[in-house]
């Protein structure tokens, strides 16, 4: 779904009509927003959903542990294994085709068939 199509202005339209209207408490807008995110990035490439759902557990947990922790080191060392999974996710989808590439071209300067 790209921003400038009709299809995005009605998602959008019924998304603040939820969200802005429907829904008064906020939890039930929390729930609104995690699930019009999904449906928007869905509509891109519905694959990535497993992800972006794993991603957001994974930081869940997280945060629960680091306020759940009273030593500040351990604090660090959560908020660190967030850090490190969501950039290692967004190294992976976005350098590793680069990566792959350049290994790949490397061998074959060197008389590998790669």
């Amino acid at each position: 779904m790209i921003f400038n199509t009709p299809l995005f202005f009605w998602f959008f339209c019924i998304f603040i009509l939820f969200y802005g209207f429907v829904f008064l408490k906020q939890t039930p807008k929390l729930y609104c927003l995690l699930i019009s995110s999904l449906v928007f990035y869905g509509a891109w490439n519905y694959s990535f959903i497993p992800l972006l759902v794993g991603s957001g557990i994974a930081d869940y947990f997280i945060a629960q542990a680091m306020a759940n922790s009273l030593d500040k080191k351990n604090k660090k060392r959560w908020l660190m294994l967030s850090v490190t999974i969501n950039l290692g996710i967004l190294a992976v989808f976005k350098y590793a085709d680069f990566a792959i590439e350049s290994v790949a071209a490397l061998l074959s300067s060197i008389g590998y068939n790669a």
